[in-house]
């Protein structure tokens, strides 16, 4: 899977909808959210500092690793503080990341698989706050995977 080493120099904030979820459920539980998020126009309350169709998904507060449970917040970068109500507020850390290049949203899935289970850097994760930059429905996705 292509994937480089990516430095973020600035940290910055999401604002979405969030969902606690689990790697025993994410498969059945993210696709759902992205529908409901996106029909429900709950976004349209967010500042939002991204192009338009820039949606950003959060993976933070992680329980332990990847295989316990975990808030999944789909928004925008936005610099609206607080959040809006019903909405939550996810930091990203400026730091070291990897970037993993995925083809489509479909693809997801199995980037997530090779990231937790094949990929030799995996024992270097933080665990903090991991994100993906999506562009469109049919557009390639971007995963950020913070490391030590």
């Amino acid at each position: 899977m292509e994937h480089n080493n990516f430095s973020l120099e600035a940290p910055f904030q999401v604002v979405g909808a969030a969902l606690r979820t689990s790697h025993g459920t994410a498969q059945a539980d993210l696709p759902g959210h992205y529908q409901q998020t996106l029909s429900s126009g709950c976004l349209n309350q967010i500042e939002a500092n991204s192009g338009p169709k820039e949606m950003i998904m959060v993976y933070t507060n992680y329980e332990s690793d990847y295989s316990g449970a975990y808030d999944a917040v789909l928004g925008h970068r936005s610099q609206s503080n607080p959040a809006p109500e019903q909405l939550a507020e996810a930091d990203i850390l400026a730091g070291d990341y990897v970037r993993f290049k995925v083809p489509s949203l479909s693809a997801l899935a199995e980037a997530w698989n090779y990231i937790h289970t094949q990929w030799p850097q995996r024992d270097r994760r933080r665990y903090d706050a991991d994100y993906e930059i999506h562009r469109g429905l049919d557009q390639p996705v971007e995963i950020y995977v913070g490391i030590v």
